[in-house]
């Protein structure tokens, strides 16, 4: 989603046999890629506490924690770790 100059990431998913084959990498290279193209300078993304699988991923591709988001996320219940990057 894009608002003004910056990107928001709703989700991203990619499923679970096919998952460490690269396949999240691409995409999330891809979107960024899309959103600067678009004008947007930077990209936020909120990510449960508990998919550090996740969160490795978006700190390897320079995303950093902003803060947290209390009992965000249900079914499990989770925080949300609020990431940002500049494009």
């Amino acid at each position: 989603m894009i608002v003004a100059d910056e990107a928001e990431l709703l989700n991203v998913a990619v499923t679970e046999s096919l998952r460490g084959h690269g396949i999240a990498t691409v995409l999330l290279d891809k979107l960024m890629t899309d959103a600067k193209n678009a004008g947007c300078t930077g990209m936020l993304l909120e990510v449960r506490s508990h998919n550090c699988a996740a969160q490795h991923l978006y700190k390897k591709k320079g995303f950093t924690e902003l803060g947290v988001r209390k009992n965000y996320y249900s079914n499990p219940a989770d925080d949300a770790i609020i990431m940002e990057r500049g494009l």
